[in-house]
């Protein structure tokens, strides 16, 4: 599962078939990985954007599974966010560079519930419901109905996060010559 968000808008899109039926209680868009990912490209590309995300693991995934070349437009916030925090956060921990302690820079607040991420947990708990009720999400327990909600909210609050996050990192300018850069592997100054 994916979340996008683009401007104010926000939407998910679910990869795996086995997740489908959760996906289609919620409304949620349902796309194989790499057509999913070659349709984001081609957004980006259209609209003229970058792509946006916290490390390259995401980069890795499409590149391994995906069959898409998303580097002309992919920005590892990760390389921007430990130069920032560097510059204007000395003090905090290098060896943190989990995206919720950047939001604790900026003073992001996760709502209760869902700001200790248990993600693949959850998946493997509402997994198990669906097999054990042949896929049926409406007749899967109330927990694993809890733990699909908890990983959209979580899901999404990474996104919105990592936004407010970028957008303070933008308006730092501490560099003159700063810029968003398409697949960048800045190293930490």
């Amino acid at each position: 599962m994916a979340g996008v968000l683009c401007e104010t808008t926000f939407q998910q899109v679910v990869f795996d078939a086995a997740f489908k039926p959760a996906a289609q209680a919620w409304r949620l868009s349902f796309q194989p990985f790499a057509e999913a990912m070659r349709a984001l490209r081609q957004r980006c590309e259209r609209e003229e954007r970058l792509l946006i995300c916290f490390s390259e693991f995401e980069l890795r995934q499409v590149e391994q599974h995906g069959d898409v070349d998303l580097s002309a437009i992919y920005v590892n916030a990760l390389a921007y966010a430990r130069r920032w925090r560097n510059r204007f956060h000395p003090q905090q921990p290098r060896e943190d560079n989990s995206l919720k302690s950047f939001f604790g820079l900026i003073n992001y607040r996760v709502p209760a519930g869902v700001e200790k991420g248990h993600a693949a947990e959850w998946l493997r708990y509402v997994q198990a419901q669906l097999a054990a009720h042949q896929g049926k999400f409406n007749r899967s327990s109330d927990g694993a109905k809890a733990r699909w909600r908890r990983l959209l909210k979580y899901n999404e609050h990474d996104c919105r996060g990592m936004r407010v996050l970028m957008r303070k990192i933008v308006r730092a300018r501490w560099d003159p010559a700063f810029s968003l850069t398409a697949n960048v592997r800045a190293q930490s100054k």
